[in-house]
């Protein structure tokens, strides 16, 4: 891991092919490798957490296209959160049945 330095580095973020990885730590830029996740293997809880959010994506896409659920959604959602983003969140924590799609 190396600390960017200079004007342009500052504002530098992302990745450069898929070599380097420019990253920002407070007002640090730092270069670090590309990581390679080749040979990880996700756990069971990681698994299940993908499948729910897959579906809570779904049903998110779902409410976006019906213009009724989507006025529901939307008197349901913070300041500042679409209605996608409100379906999504209930959905994740269990406050949506999964048959309500």
């Amino acid at each position: 891991m190396a600390i960017a330095k200079g004007i342009l580095s500052k504002s530098l973020r992302g990745q450069v092919g898929k070599k380097y990885v420019y990253k920002q730590y407070g007002n640090k830029t730092v270069v670090t490798a590309y990581p390679n996740m080749k040979n990880i293997q996700p756990s069971a809880a990681q698994l299940k957490g993908r499948r729910l959010f897959a579906k809570a994506s779904a049903f998110g896409r779902c409410v976006m296209k019906d213009p009724v659920k989507c006025a529901q959604f939307a008197a349901m959602a913070q300041p500042r959160q679409t209605p996608y983003h409100c379906a999504v969140s209930l959905f994740m924590r269990g406050l949506i049945a999964d048959n309500q799609m």
